[in-house]
């Protein structure tokens, strides 16, 4: 059998060899692909668990400091009360 310029010979002794390592070559390229497909959606998941982890630190310190922006405003309103009670004495 002809394939354009390549010349496929009928499976016999002489040609075996050849072929098992094609087709080796060939199974070792998809195990490869196979192989880097898995580790680029591991790299992934794990890219995506940081990325959630710092998006709930980030919650955190921004519910922190509202809360500490709250507490501040309550004392500058009760010191303000207390200023204007003693102002008005």
């Amino acid at each position: 059998m002809q394939i354009g310029i390549i010349n496929i010979l009928p499976w016999s002794w002489r040609n075996f060899i050849p072929r098992l390592i094609a087709i080796g070559l060939v199974l070792a390229w998809v195990v490869w692909g196979i192989s880097i497909w898995r580790e680029s959606r591991r790299l992934e998941v794990l890219r995506q668990e940081r990325l959630e982890q710092e998006q709930r630190r980030e919650e955190i310190l921004r519910r922190e400091a509202e809360y500490k922006r709250r507490v501040r405003q309550d004392q500058m309103i009760r010191s303000s009360v207390q200023n204007a009670v003693d102002y008005a004495r």
